[in-house]
């Protein structure tokens, strides 16, 4: 059997509708997940992190490129070497690794310095923007990027994962796994 082909079960039938609703929801909660990080990049990294709003958004975009070159990646790995379903396997460590490090690097504090003259208990004073430290950033950037790796070994693979689960030659029953397929990536945005 050829890498990525789905291995029949058992009873000689392949995955059917169990298997494919589990990739659907995956599905959906990997665009749930991918959208909320990507939606507030811009504010994270100006807030929290301080960075200019310029230097923000060239790094943003650095990075969407990067989420749009990597599918490619991702399915020349995949029909090359991993199959299918290890390719989805690993992004999706992937993507748990990646979002459990943008929880850790939101949670690390950057020391804020305090205007001249406020005391850091003072009501009245907030602590002035600081750029975040080499480290910090470091740690960040290695997570989004994880994390646009994970998306590019999914994306590309866990439609046609699914698909396999069912005979080809009952179509009805794979056409509708690709509507809810769809139905449930765009409702994830």
């Amino acid at each position: 059997m050829e890498s990525g082909e789905p291995l029949p079960r058992r009873d000689g039938r392949r995955g059917g509708w169990r298997a494919a609703l589990f990739i659907v929801a995956v599905g959906f909660l990997e665009r749930i997940g991918f959208t909320g990080v990507g939606g507030n990049l811009i504010t994270y990294l100006t807030g929290p992190l301080g960075m200019s709003t310029a230097a923000a958004a060239a790094g943003v975009n650095a990075w969407s490129g990067t989420v749009l070159v990597l599918p490619l990646v991702g399915a020349l790995a995949a029909d090359s070497r991993l199959g299918r379903y290890r390719a989805v396997l690993i992004a999706g460590v992937l993507y748990l690794l990646s979002l459990g490090m943008l929880t850790v690097s939101s949670m690390l504090q950057t020391p804020q310095p305090h205007p001249a003259g406020c005391h850091s208990t003072g009501s009245t004073c907030s602590p002035l923007p600081s750029a975040s430290s080499p480290a910090r950033l470091a740690f960040f950037y290695t997570a989004i990027y994880l994390l646009a790796l994970a998306q590019g070994f999914h994306m590309p693979c866990s439609e046609a994962l699914g698909a396999d689960q069912f005979d080809p030659s009952v179509g009805a029953s794979r056409s509708s796994y690709f509507n809810w397929f769809h139905f449930s990536i765009s409702w994830g945005y």
